[in-house]
């Protein structure tokens, strides 16, 4: 049975895979725009399961821009804890106010706004 909730509270490392939906014919346009519509507007993601090629995948079902996304998730066994798996990790500490200034500044005078296509694979080669 499906359920919804929050988008906000599915963390990004839950995501896995993206497909684009669409209706399957013109008389499922009305309710593909309705459901799109109603998630966008609510911030609300479709949470099911569903089996495909015999095994079950954990999915949500968004809006994004003008069309419903379904996206596979990551059962919640397969996140690990990364402080389990990184024994280096600095323990709790306060960097002073100074400092955290200074690397505000810095990430501002960095920051750009993103656009993907300014990013390639250099190391996927095909000829």
């Amino acid at each position: 049975m499906p359920e919804f909730v929050d988008l906000d509270t599915v963390e990004p490392v839950f995501f896995d895979k993206t497909y684009y939906l669409g209706p399957r014919g013109e008389q499922y346009g009305k309710v593909y725009a309705l459901l799109q519509r109603a998630l966008a507007e609510s911030n609300k993601a479709g949470i099911a399961t569903f089996v495909m090629r015999g095994r079950e995948y954990l999915v949500a079902l968004k809006a994004e821009d003008d069309l419903l996304t379904l996206h596979s998730l990551h059962w919640a066994d397969e996140i690990r804890d990364p402080h389990e798996e990184i024994p280096d990790l600095p323990g709790k500490t306060e960097p002073t106010a100074a400092k955290v200034k200074m690397a505000h500044q810095l990430i501002d005078a960095l920051t750009t706004d993103w656009d993907p296509e300014d990013f390639h694979d250099r190391h996927c080669h095909v000829d």
